[in-house]
């Protein structure tokens, strides 16, 4: 038993002439092609911020983009494990290196280098 909604999804398919393909897939065609090049395209410059934003993009001196650092590092704690960084810039995140952190950036270099 065909329903209106099939009855009408043929006749949009003969109507169109295009070998078996309705217009109602070849817009789905081209929005999920147009949004694929998207994501792509995204992974593909989050990749390289991640892989090199930090020493390409970010700038060296933290006062530019560092708030705490502009401030003179009101409230940093000194820990007595030597594997904290206590530089407060590390967690902040930066407009350089698309919303990340510096933390962020270096936690996904890591999983990078762990699924290679």
């Amino acid at each position: 038993m065909m329903d209106s909604q099939s009855k009408q999804y043929q006749v949009i398919t003969q109507e169109s002439g295009q070998r078996g393909k309705s217009v109602i897939q070849q817009e789905d065609s081209f929005v999920h092609h147009a949004i694929h090049r998207l994501l792509v395209g995204l992974v593909i410059v989050y990749t390289f911020l991640i892989l090199f934003g930090e020493w390409l993009i970010l700038p060296k001196d933290e006062t530019v983009w560092c708030k705490s650092a502009q401030f003179g590092y009101a409230s940093v704690k000194n820990y007595p494990n030597p594997d904290t960084n206590n530089n407060p810039c590390y967690y902040e995140r930066s407009i350089y290196l698309l919303g990340m952190s510096q933390f962020e950036a270096d936690f996904s270099r890591r999983m990078i280098a762990a699924v290679i």
